[in-house]
Order: structure tokens, then sequence, then C-alpha cells
């Protein structure tokens, strides 16, 4: 879920170069499906895009409330408190994208020429660039929520991570762990290099917003620097595949950027050809089945794996059964545990450095299964 999430987001960044995609690509997207008739009602409404940047700021506040207030009577460091802020770290992940990029879209201007070249905003021409009350108080939002959300959370998450890891709690009860229970020791903060990637990206679509040429480079640039660190640090914990002994996370993230970095590049071609629409409905569609076979693809070959793995452990760890009342977390966590311990004793040809990489995760996983233990046990 995490690896398709961020693919989809990240590919939806893509649609933000000023190309004039055709519909299908967006319909591969699950994060921006095609709206321009719901657009069009909504106008004839009133609704315009100023209430949708206050939608988007305070939809979402209203949503994290509800359990901040639930767990508001709990002790400081119980389960629920811890819970509770996992879902606050997932919650605000998923928000992180579309919120920047509301927020650009408000500062998105043209001059109308129709009207005197008063500034608008070029994803509604009825909402007004011009300065008033209206715009100083979208300016304050703007400035607030790109220094808390923008620059903050992922600086918070970096800092707190790095805590973590220092103190020797990286443990499945964290209430950071949706952050970075994906990640091995080394880098267990590389979610933050994630968010830095999708805000550059957000940046340099607002900025040159009238040079799609200069859209595409640097956003081909930004992945492809991305692509480099991810496969220099190789951040993610060890999963090996089932006929050899390469990380399945590594080749799904790795895989993922280099389909993004086509759509970048098949946007930079479509920059270039703009006045062939004909040529871009093509690129297009390119672009649209390169998404619906890149997710088709990793959910075969995960799950291909994953039954994979369970038929390994199972037989691996024969005649050893965890009592069913104990739930399906402890099960699941034990098998974590059996598949790691059997990764060591049966490849023999294994690199020192993965050996050691799979020693260090397994503090982790004998925390979740503690964790799954008291919950069963409760």
């Amino acid at each position: 879920l995490k690896v398709a999430t961020t693919f989809f987001q990240t590919a939806e960044l893509t649609t933000l170069i000023k190309v004039s995609w055709p519909s299908i690509v967006f319909f591969t997207l699950p994060f921006q499906l095609p709206i321009s008739d719901t657009k069009c009602l909504a106008a004839s409404s009133g609704w315009n895009q100023l209430h949708t940047f206050y939608a988007y700021i305070y939809g979402p506040i209203l949503i994290f409330s509800v359990p901040l207030l639930s767990a508001s009577g709990t002790q400081p460091r119980s389960s629920e408190r811890k819970k509770v802020a996992g879902l606050l770290t997932v919650l605000i992940s998923l928000w992180y994208s579309p919120l920047l990029q509301t927020i650009a879209s408000m500062h998105n201007c043209f001059p109308d020429p129709e009207r005197e070249n008063r500034p608008f905003v070029i994803s509604d021409p009825s909402v007004s660039c011009e300065p008033s009350l209206k715009r100083t108080i979208v300016n304050i939002h703007t400035v607030v929520l790109s220094l808390i959300v923008g620059l903050g959370f992922p600086l918070l998450s970096f800092l707190k991570i790095r805590s973590l890891r220092k103190s020797g709690k990286l443990v499945f009860d964290s209430g950071m762990v949706n952050l970075f229970q994906f990640y091995n020791t080394r880098m267990p903060y590389f979610e933050t290099v994630q968010f830095t990637r999708k805000g550059l990206l957000i940046f340099v679509l607002t900025w040159f917003v009238d040079y799609p040429e200069m859209q595409a480079t640097l956003s081909l640039g930004i992945n492809g620097s991305f692509l480099l660190i991810l496969s220099c640090t190789r951040p993610f914990v060890y999963y090996p595949t089932s006929n050899s002994r390469r990380n399945l996370f590594q080749i799904a993230e790795v895989s993922s950027t280099i389909t993004c970095m086509i759509g970048n590049a098949l946007a930079l071609i479509a920059s270039f050809t703009a006045s062939d629409q004909s040529f871009i409905d093509l690129l297009g569609g390119v672009m649209a089945v390169m998404n619906i076979l890149y997710f088709i693809l990793f959910m075969c070959r995960y799950n291909s794996e994953l039954e994979k793995a369970l038929d390994r452990e199972a037989e691996w760890s024969a005649g050893v059964k965890v009592n069913s009342n104990l739930g399906a977390e402890l099960k699941d966590a034990v098998g974590e545990w059996n598949l790691l311990v059997m990764s060591l004793e049966n490849d023999d040809g294994m690199e020192e450095r993965r050996r050691l990489q799979i020693v260090d995760e397994m503090p982790f996983v004998k925390s979740r299964i503690v964790a799954a233990m008291r919950i069963s046990l409760m």
C-alpha cells in the first residue's frame, strides 16, 4: 500500500506539467480523477477554488481532531495515545502532497487580457489574485501551513526518528512506527527524503508554471536524483524474492521511480510538440498504460512473493504452531521472525552486508511480537 500510494502521488505530479493531457491519464491516477464536470457543477452552485483551498485545510484538520479528542483523557504514554499518534502520522503523510498542491494552486496566477490584465488563479479564473483582505488571509494560511506542514512535519519526523534510533527505541509500539517500519536501521528516516522529493516537485511545477519544458526537465532531474540516492543507500528492510536474494521492496521503489521518470520524459517530449494534440494524446495513452501496468505487475508480483514466503515459512517451521486464540497479529509477527531466521539459515551464499542487515532488523520484529502479545493477552 505504501509503495503504491507513493507511486500514484508522485505520478500525479507529472500531470501538473503544463501539457494538455488526455482524460485517460487522469483515469489511471486514483488521487486525481477527471473532475471537469464536477467543477462546472460546483461553479454553478457558487463553489470556487477558494472554497476548495479552505476545504483541503480545515476538512482534514477536523478529521484529525476526532482521534485527538478521543485520546485526550488517556495517560501520556499509554497504548491508546501511541495508536492515535500512529494514525495521525499516516493521515498527515497522505495529506502532505494534496495540501501543498492546493496551496500552490492559489498562487498560480495569470494576467487576463479580457479584464485589463488583472491577475486571476489559473485553475479557477473566477478567483482574483489582486491584493485584498481575502488574498491576505490566503497568504497567511500559505505561510503558516508551508512552515508547519511543508517544512515542519518532515523536519520533526527526521529529528524524532533519529532520536529514537540513537536511544535504541525503534520499536513497533512507537507512535512514529508508520514512518520508519519499512526502512532499515541505517536509514530509518528515509521517509523524510520522500517528503522532500514531493515538496521539491510541487515547488518546481508551481514556480515554472509557464515553462513546461523546464517543469519536465527539473522533474526528471529531481526523480533521477532520488533514484541515485535510493540506489546508493538501499534504505528498505530486507524482503527477499523467491528466485533471488534481491530486496522486493527495493525493486518495487526503484521500478516506481523509473516509471515516474519515463512519465517525465514523455511530458518533456509533449512540451516540445504542444501544437500536435494527437501526438500528445498518444503520449498520454502511453503514460496511462504504464501506470496501469506498473500497478498490476507490482500487485501480482507482491502477492505471488507473499504466498511463496508464507509457504516457505510454513515448511521451515513445520510442527511449530501458534495458539489460534492469540490473534492474527501475533501470528503475522511470529511468521515475520521465522522468515528472517530462515533467510539466515538457508542462504549460505548471502553477502555479509545482507546478513548484518537482517540481524539489525530482528530487534524491531521482536518488538512487534511483544506488542502483539500484549494486545492478545489484554
